[in-house]
């Protein structure tokens, strides 16, 4: 019995070992004070709504995000002036992703909800013609893929790391490391024991780093409040407690 027993252990404690090992991101906590945080925060702050939601050599992409009312995301073809447009609601950010561009919306209201679009060519969305008056219900998404639209959770981050594309989500009782299968969000690793509740995530990127800002972070005194620093495979959850 007793060798049964220890032989048992031996097998749980090379399981653990070897779950560790395959995990694919190191993840770290810290705790910060209230005062760090601010500081960080106020480099993003002047950021206006309509800022430019992503820019490369063919194109550049605004959007406009009014909350449950709806949203759009515009590409504007550098070349040509002319701009076209699909219904996104509060897009986060943009990826381009093995030659596509990969939208990732979100929007903490009512649970929360994500909804990430795949776009394979941007002159398939709606064109818009000058002058024309944008109307939410009638933009439409034509020339957009759905690849994933669940309610009750939301999505903080998407982000490339070793040619795959990751997403860190948020529901009721966790946040996690994922990516989309068959139109759902596939956990990869656990990142924190709690729901990040924040409407919309802000999110100052730099040359080897994104950190993302979650809760309201001007009530001094919330707990829970903090950022995500994710570098390449290292993930440094700070918090203020």
């Amino acid at each position: 019995m007793k060798n049964f027993l220890l032989l048992f252990v031996c097998l749980f404690s090379i399981s653990k070992i070897v779950a560790l090992n395959n995990q694919i991101f190191t993840i770290k906590s810290k705790i910060i004070s209230f005062e760090e945080l601010v500081i960080l925060r106020k480099k993003i702050d002047s950021v206006n709504e309509f800022k430019t939601l992503y820019d490369d050599d063919r194109y550049s992409v605004r959007d406009s995000c009014r909350g449950e009312f709806g949203g759009w995301v515009k590409f504007k073809d550098k070349k040509t002036k002319f701009e076209y447009i699909f219904e996104s609601t509060c897009a986060l950010m943009i990826n381009k992703f093995k030659g596509k561009y990969i939208v990732t919306g979100t929007l903490n209201h009512m649970g929360g909800f994500t909804k990430i679009y795949e776009i394979t060519n941007p002159l398939l969305l709606k064109k818009i013609n000058r002058g024309e008056k944008i109307i939410f219900q009638k933009i439409g998404n034509k020339g957009a893929k759905i690849l994933v639209n669940k309610f009750g959770m939301t999505t903080l981050f998407t982000f490339e790391y070793n040619k795959r594309l990751f997403h860190i989500v948020s529901n009721s009782s966790e946040t996690f490391i994922s990516e989309i299968e068959n139109g759902a969000f596939k956990k990869i690793q656990s990142l924190y024991n709690k729901e990040i509740h924040t409407i919309i995530p802000r999110i100052l990127n730099s040359d080897n780093s994104s950190k993302i800002f979650f809760n309201d972070y001007t009530v001094k005194g919330l707990k829970g409040k903090g950022y995500f620093e994710v570098d390449k495979n290292n993930i440094t959850v700070f918090t203020v407690e």
